[in-house]
C-alpha cells in the first residue's frame, strides 16, 4: 500500500527476485517517499568491478540514489524510481566476468592469510579483483582483462627456498635473525618459515608472497647468512712481537676491540688468523690493518749477560717509567730467531717466570705510538743508565701443588687443562669437556668446532689448544688446553701411559714458553671412558711435573691445581713442593 507508483506486476517481479522495498513514514503528504531495495551478490567484488560505471551512468540519472555494498548485498536507497535503477545495475552486474584460478599450495596458503582488497590493489591496480574467500576467484569487466589478470597473478606471486646447512645453525639462533624474520612476516607481502631438512640435517627457509618482496627477502637472508658464516682470515701484523702481544697493544693504544677469536701459530710468526662470523672478521681485520699503520716497532739489542732477567725484575721500574713517559709498550724477549715469547714489562706474574738463554743475544723491544717523536733527551738519559747485577746460583722455582674438589669449568687460572679422546675428539665424549661446553656456551662450542676443522681423530699425546680471546667467553682463563689421550690398554699400559705422559709434558712446555703461572687441570685418566687406574694416573702426573720443574729452572709456573669431581673420595689437600 506504500508503493502507489508501482504496478502489481512490477511489485511481483521484485519479490520474486528476493528483494524488497521499504517505505519511510510520511509525516507530510508533500515530502517524497524514500525507498530501498537490495540486490544479492556472489561477491562484493562484482560491485567493485562496475562501481565507476554505476557512478557515471546510473547516479547521474538518479541524483538521490545512495548505494551501499556489504556482506554480498547491494543496497539501493533513494526517492526516485528505484525499479529502473535496480534493473540497470543488475544488467551491469551480469556483464562482470569471473574465473577461479589454481595456484601452488604454498601460494594458496599465503593468499588465505591475506586481505582480498589489499592484495588485489597491489597485484591488479584496480583492473581486476581477487576474492580469496570464494576459492581464489578473479573478477574483471571482460574476458580479455580476466586473461591478463590470471597471467599477472601467476607472475606476481613466488615461492623460493634457502638451504641452511647444519654448520650455519648458530647464525640463525641469534636475536638478529629472529628480528629479520619478524620484519619480513610483518610486512604483509611475504611469509617466511623454517622447516627441518631430515636428509641433510639442515634447515630449509621458505619465502612465499609477492614476487618482488620474495626476491628482496631472499637477498636479505642470504646476505645475513653470508655475514654470519664462520670463516678464517689471515692478517699480516709484520712483527712477531706484535703478534704475541696484540691484545695488550690494542688496549694500551686504544686500537679498538676485537670480537673474534685470534689464533696464533706455533711457533708465532708475523701473521694471526681471525676466526668468527664473516662480518666481524672483516671488521676486525680492518681494525688490525689500520692499527698496524699507526705504530712503530724498534728493536734494541742488549748482549750483556742476564739483561732480560734484570729488566723483568730489578730493572722493571725503569721500563715502567719509559712506558709512562713515552706512551709506549716495552717487551723483553729473546731475538727473533729464539723460541721465547715476549711478555709485557708491566706483567709481574709473567715476568717472574721468564727463562733466558744466558749465552744468547737478548733484546728489549719497544712498541710505541707512531705519533711520538724519537730521540728525546729523556731517551738518552734512561738509555745510558748503568746497572750492576750479581750472578746467583739458579735454584728450581717453588711450585704450589693444590688438590681440590669442584668443577674445572668454574676455576680461575691462566690455563685450564682437560682430556680429549683420540678417536672421538668431541666435547660430548667426556663429562669434564661436556661441562666446559655447557659453561662456555655456543661461542665456545663454535670455536672448538672451527679449530678442530672436521678432524675425526687426533694424535695421541698431542695437545689441542683453544685460546679464549678477551672477555667474550664465560670461562675464566686465557686458554683451554686439551691433552689427547688413549683409553687404558691394560696393566702394561704402554700406549695409553706413553700418550698421557707425552701430552702432560707437551702441555707443561707450552705453559713455560707462554710464561703462564697458574695452571688448573682436571683429573686425567680415571673415568668411564679412559679407565686409567687412579693410583697410576696420580703417580704419572706427579713424576712428569717433578721432572719438568727440575729440568726448567726458571719456569713461570707458580701453582698447579688438580681438580677432583665431587664424587671422588679424595680429601682436600694443599701442599707446597720445593722441588
Amino acid at each position: 500500500t506504500n508503493l502507489p507508483s508501482l504496478s502489481t506486476e512490477e511489485q511481483s517481479n521484485i519479490l520474486q527476485d528476493g528483494d524488497g522495498f521499504a517505505a519511510a513514514s510520511i509525516p507530510e503528504e508533500n515530502i517524497p517517499l524514500e525507498q530501498s531495495t537490495i540486490i544479492p551478490l556472489d561477491s562484493n567484488f562484482q560491485y567493485a568491478v562496475i562501481k565507476d560505471r554505476i557512478s557515471n551512468e546510473i547516479c547521474t540519472s538518479f541524483s538521490s540514489l545512495k548505494i551501499h555494498c556489504e556482506n554480498k548485498m547491494l543496497k539501493l536507497t533513494g526517492h526516485g524510481d528505484l525499479i529502473q535503477a535496480r534493473l540497470q545495475i543488475k544488467n551491469m552486474i551480469a556483464t562482470v566476468r569471473e574465473r577461479k584460478v589454481d595456484v601452488p599450495p604454498a601460494i594458496a596458503g599465503f593468499l588465505l592469510c591475506s586481505d582480498s582488497a589489499e592484495i588485489s590493489k597491489k597485484i591488479f591496480e584496480g583492473l581486476a579483483f581477487l576474492d580469496i574467500l570464494r576459492g581464489l576467484c578473479i573478477y574483471a569487466s571482460s574476458d580479455t582483462l580476466l586473461d591478463q589478470a590470471e597471467i599477472t597473478l601467476q607472475q606476481s606471486l613466488k615461492v623460493d627456498n634457502i638451504h641452511i646447512a647444519s654448520e650455519e645453525r648458530q647464525a640463525i639462533s641469534q636475536e638478529a635473525w629472529e628480528h629479520l624474520l619478524d620484519n619480513l612476516n610483518s610486512s604483509g607481502d611475504i611469509q617466511a618459515g623454517l622447516q627441518e631438512d631430515s636428509d641433510s640435517k639442515g634447515l630449509t627457509l621458505s619465502l612465499v608472497g609477492l614476487t618482488k618482496a620474495v626476491e628482496e627477502g631472499i637477498k636479505t637472508c642470504k646476505h645475513y647468512l653470508w655475514q654470519k658464516a664462520f670463516i678464517k682470515e689471515e692478517v699480516d701484523l709484520e712483527h712477531r712481537i706484535v703478534v704475541e702481544n696484540i691484545e695488550n697493544l690494542l688496549t694500551s693504544f686504544e686500537g679498538g676491540q676485537l670480537s673474534v677469536t685470534i689464533q696464533v701459530s706455533e711457533p708465532p710468526g708475523q701473521t694471526v688468523t681471525l676466526i668468527g662470523p664473516q662480518d666481524e672478521v672483516i671488521k676486525c681485520k680492518a681494525i688490525l690493518q689500520e692499527f698496524i699503520q699507526k705504530i712503530h716497532v724498534n728493536n734494541l739489542c742488549i748482549t750483556k749477560h742476564g739483561a732480560a732477567i734484570f729488566f723483568k725484575k730489578q730493572g722493571k721500574q725503569i721500563l715502567d717509567t719509559f712506558q709512562d713517559t713515552f706512551r709506549c709498550r716495552i717487551f723483553v724477549c729473546d731475538s727473533e730467531n729464539g723460541d721465547h715469547r715476549g711478555e709485557g714489562a708491566g706483567n709481574d706474574q709473567n715476568a717472574l717466570g721468564c727463562t733466558e738463554a744466558v749465552n744468547q743475544s737478548e733484546e728489549v723491544k719497544v712498541t710505541r705510538d707512531a705519533s711520538r717523536d724519537e730521540g728525546t733527551p729523556q731517551a738518552e738519559k734512561y738509555g745510558t743508565a748503568k746497572t750492576q747485577t750479581k750472578t746467583k746460583e739458579k735454584k728450581p722455582s717453588a711450585v704450589q701443588l693444590v688438590l681440590s674438589r669442584g668443577n674445572l669449568e668454574n676455576k680461575k687460572a691462566d690455563v685450564l687443562v682437560a682430556p680429549l679422546v683420540s678417536n672421538n675428539p668431541v666435547l660430548e665424549a667426556l663429562n669434564v669437556t661436556k661441562n666446559l661446553q655447557q659453561k662456555g656456551g655456543d661461542r665456545f662450542k663454535n670455536l672448538f668446532t672451527n679449530v678442530l676443522n672436521n678432524r675425526t681423530t687426533l694424535e695421541p699425546g698431542s695437545i689441542f689448544q683453544l685460546p679464549i680471546p678477551g672477555n667474550n667467553y664465560p670461562l675464566n682463563c686465557k686458554i683451554v688446553i686439551f691433552i689427547v689421550c688413549l683409553p687404558w690398554d691394560g696393566p702394561s699400559g704402554s700406549s695409553s701411559i706413553a700418550a698421557l705422559k707425552k701430552g702432560i709434558k707437551n702441555m707443561l712446555d707450552i705453559c713455560k714458553s707462554k710464561n703462564w703461572s697458574l695452571l688448573t687441570m682436571s683429573v686425567i685418566g680415571p673415568g668411564l671412558k679412559l679407565k686409567v687406574p687412579e693410583e697410576t694416573a696420580a703417580k704419572l702426573i706427579g713424576e712428569v711435573v717433578k721432572l719438568f720443574v727440575e729440568g726448567a729452572q726458571n719456569h713461570s709456573l707458580q701453582k698447579i691445581e688438580i681438580v677432583f669431581p665431587w664424587e671422588y673420595q679424595v680429601p682436600y689437600i694443599v701442599s707446597i713442593w720445593e722441588l
